[in-house]
C-alpha cells in the first residue's frame, strides 16, 4: 500500500476517538478482497453487549484468472477478444460506422492473439465494518453487521495483444483492426458503456443474525469447549451493479438476499492455547434483472454489448476457517493465525424470453462462474479487561493475506479493530 492509503486509513481511524467506548467485526466473503477472520464462538453471559468497529484498506493492480495465474487486474476473466462482442446483438445497425467496424472485424480470420485486448487498472478499497451483539438468556443472542465501503477503480487502460510480426496474418496492422481501434469509443457510446475511472462510497449488504452459544468448562483435560450457531439474513442494501460501467463492481451481492448459516467451535488448553474452526454457508434468492450478456459462445473477457432481462439463480457461498491462538500469553496480549478457504458456486442464468438468448451461451459466461480464495489471517490483540470487569475494551491489528485463488482480485487487507464488551449485571 502506498502513503495515500495509509493517510486515508489514519483519517478514518480518528473516528474511534469520537465513539463512546467502542467480538470481531466481519463481512462475508467477496471476490475483490482477502477474507476476514470470522471470529470465535460467542461468550455465554446474560446481558452481555459487544460493539466492534474495524477499519481496513487494500490496493491492487493484479487478479487471478480461472487457473489461479496472476494477470492484469481486469483480465480476471481472461483477455478480451474484440472479434466476437458484435455477434448476434439485437440493435446492430448496418449503416452505423461503429457496427460496421464490429461486423468487418468479426469476418477476419481468428488468431490466438489477433483482436485481443488486455485491460488493466488499479482497485482500491477502504471499508469500515460495524458489529453489534446483544446476549439474552439461555445462550441466545442477536447480531448486526454493517459494512461501509469506499471503492475505486483508477488507471483504466488497455494493451493491444495482436502480433506485430509482419510475417503473420492477421496482425496489428490489419486495416479492419485499425478501423475498430478508431471506432472503439464510438462503439462504447452506442451501447451506453463507459470505460472510465470511478469512485463510490456507500453501505454494503447489512446482515442480521440470531444465534445460540454455549461455554462448557466442566472438563478434566481441556480448559473449555465453546460453540455457537447463527442463522440470519443478508439484506440487499448495497448498491446494485451498473450495466453502464464496463468495469463496475458491486459492494455486496448485487441485489440478492442471502440466508447465512454459521457454525463456530473452539477448545482451550494449558490456560493459553485456543484452537478453533468456523464454517458458514449462504444460499441466495434468485432475482430477475437487466444485465449485460454474452451473445457468442466464443466471446471471452469482460466486454458485453447486449442487454437482456435475465433470471439469476446466484450460486451459494461458503467458507471454512481453522485457527490457532496464543490467548493472553503476555498479560492481555493475544496472537492469532488463521486460514480461510472461501468459495462461490456458479450462477445459473435463464432468459425470461427464451426466444432471445441461447441458454448455453448465457451460462458459458466466465463472469458468473465459480470463484475461490485462500487467505491467511494474522491478528494481534490486546484486551484491557480482566476477570470480574463489567467493561472490557480491546484493540487489535490484523492483516489478511490472500495466498491463492481463482477469478479473484489480489487485494490484501491491513487494518485494526476497536471494541468493547459490557456486562450489564452491575
Amino acid at each position: 500500500m502506498t502513503k495515500s492509503i495509509y493517510k486515508k486509513l489514519f483519517s478514518l481511524s480518528l473516528l474511534f476517538f469520537f465513539l463512546p467506548a467502542l467480538p470481531y467485526a466481519y463481512d462475508f466473503p467477496k471476490f475483490y478482497r482477502a477474507a476476514y477472520f470470522p471470529g470465535e464462538p460467542r461468550l455465554e453471559k446474560d446481558t452481555l453487549s459487544s460493539l466492534d468497529v474495524s477499519i481496513a484498506g487494500g490496493r491492487t493492480c493484479k487478479s487471478r484468472n480461472w487457473q489461479g495465474e496472476k494477470q492484469c487486474l481486469l483480465d480476471i476473466y481472461g483477455c478480451s477478444s474484440m472479434q466476437s462482442p458484435g455477434s448476434n446483438i439485437k440493435c446492430k445497425d448496418p449503416t452505423n460506422p461503429a457496427d460496421i467496424a464490429l461486423m468487418y472485424l468479426s469476418r477476419e480470420p481468428s488468431d490466438q492473439c489477433f483482436g485481443m485486448l488486455s485491460f488493466g487498472g488499479q482497485f482500491e478499497l477502504i471499508e469500515m465494518i460495524i458489529s453489534g451483539v446483544q446476549n439474552f438468556g439461555c445462550g441466545l443472542f442477536t447480531q448486526i453487521l454493517v459494512p461501509i465501503k469506499r471503492m475505486s477503480l483508477c488507471g483504466v487502460n488497455y494493451q493491444d495483444l495482436s502480433s506485430t510480426d509482419c510475417g503473420s496474418y492477421p496482425n496489428a496492422g490489419n486495416p479492419y483492426w485499425n478501423i475498430f481501434g478508431n471506432q472503439f469509443q464510438s462503439i462504447l457510446n452506442k451501447y451506453c458503456l463507459t470505460c472510465k475511472n470511478w469512485t463510490d462510497t456507500g453501505i454494503g449488504d447489512i446482515a442480521l443474525l440470531f444465534g445460540w452459544t454455549f461455554n462448557y468448562e466442566n472438563t478434566l483435560v481441556l480448559d473449555y469447549i465453546d460453540g455457537s450457531a447463527k442463522i440470519g439474513v443478508s439484506l440487499p442494501t448495497g448498491r446494485k451493479k451498473s450495466i453502464d460501467r464496463l468495469f463496475d463492481i458491486t459492494p455486496g451481492y448485487d441485489g440478492h438476499t442471502g440466508f447465512p448459516l454459521i457454525l463456530d467451535g473452539s477448545l482451550g488448553a494449558f490456560d493459553w492455547i485456543t484452537l478453533g474452526t468456523h464454517m458458514d454457508f449462504i444460499p441466495f434468492v434468485g432475482k430477475t434483472k437487466e444485465m449485460r450478456i454474452k451473445t457468442d459462445y466464443n466471446q471471452c473477457g469482460i466486454l458485453r454489448l447486449d442487454t437482456e432481462c435475465i433470471h439469476v439463480k446466484k450460486g451459494s457461498i461458503f467458507d471454512i476457517c481453522v485457527y490457532g491462538k496464543a490467548d493472553h500469553f503476555a498479560r492481555g496480549l493475544s496472537l492469532l493465525v488463521g486460514y480461510v478457504y472461501s468459495k462461490k458456486l456458479e450462477d445459473e442464468l435463464t432468459d425470461n424470453n427464451c426466444c432471445c438468448s441461447d441458454r448455453c451461451i448465457l451460462n458459458s459466461d466466465p463472469i458468473y462462474k465459480e470463484w475461490e480464495m485462500h487467505t491467511l489471517n494474522f491478528l494481534l490483540e490486546y484486551d484491557f479487561g480482566s476477570d470480574g470487569d463489567h467493561c472490557a475494551p480491546h484493540i487489535s491489528l490484523f492483516y489478511n493475506w490472500q495466498i491463492a485463488g481463482k477469478r479473484v482480485f489480489i487485494t490484501n487487507m491491513a487494518g485494526g479493530t476497536c471494541g468493547i464488551d459490557v456486562a450489564w449485571d452491575f
